[in-house]
């Protein structure tokens, strides 16, 4: 990433932190602009199901709490990926009473044992269905109707708190990101998983994450990133 970074002459950043640490690694100020989250953008732009539409598509029916998990294996860490994956599941099994999605982990290493310990899991609990899968419009209907995102994807970081919903992130992958009060950060033991999940679907918490003021911005990103495009490329600025 800092190579691209070095390579690239204008940056868009997601937030004012982000900016300082571009100005960091060398680049002019003049060319770092703070524009948002691109993902916010998707969001504002979804036809939302309705919950008929939604169980009609995923073809189950949704209990009343609905858990939204996705976990993702840490790059080149074989060992921790599966001890917190195994964790995960063992803390899931205290939530038989909640519907329990999974979305399937990206293709990087280690991704397929994660996959297939969903499936065992899956196999052994009515409760839970998995995806590989579920296109924009399914997912964010899903993740709006969620009590609570569980996982280490950035999804539960950027996108949750447009959402008002409380996310559980598990471990250190996402560590580093700009997190809003809405995300519980909890490391990988089962009791502490179980604890954290509870928190965030009980109602006090649920009300902190109503208040939440999502920090990657609230849209508008791509209208930003081509209306200072457009300024530059009318100066005729050498883009090289």
């Amino acid at each position: 990433r800092h190579s691209i970074t070095k390579m690239s002459k204008f940056h868009f950043v997601s937030h004012e932190n982000y900016r300082k640490r571009v100005i960091q690694l060398g680049e002019d100020k003049k060319n770092i602009f703070l524009v948002g989250a691109p993902a916010i953008d998707s969001i504002k732009s979804t036809n939302f199901l309705n919950i008929n539409k939604l169980e009609k598509k995923l073809k189950m029916q949704l209990k009343k709490e609905i858990i939204l998990v996705t976990y993702h294996p840490i790059s080149l860490d074989k060992k921790t990926s599966n001890k917190e994956i195994s964790n995960l599941l063992k803390s899931l099994k205290n939530f038989n009473q909640s519907t329990i999605i999974f979305t399937m982990p990206n293709t990087d290493p280690f991704s397929f044992e994660i996959f297939k310990k969903i499936e065992k899991f899956e196999k052994k609990n009515s409760n839970c269905k998995s995806f590989k899968s579920l296109g924009q419009t399914v997912y964010y209907s899903l993740l709006k109707k969620a009590s609570v995102v569980v996982g280490n994807s950035s999804s539960g970081i950027i996108e949750t708190p447009f959402f008002s919903i409380p996310c559980v992130n598990i471990g250190r992958r996402q560590e580093g990101r700009i997190k809003a009060k809405n995300i519980i950060d909890c490391t990988a033991n089962t009791k502490i998983i179980t604890k954290s999940i509870k928190i965030g679907m009980s109602k006090k918490f649920k009300k902190l994450a109503n208040l939440v003021r999502n920090p990657y911005g609230n849209g508008m990103t791509s209208k930003k990133i081509t209306s200072i495009l457009e300024k530059l490329l009318s100066k005729k600025i050498d883009i090289k």
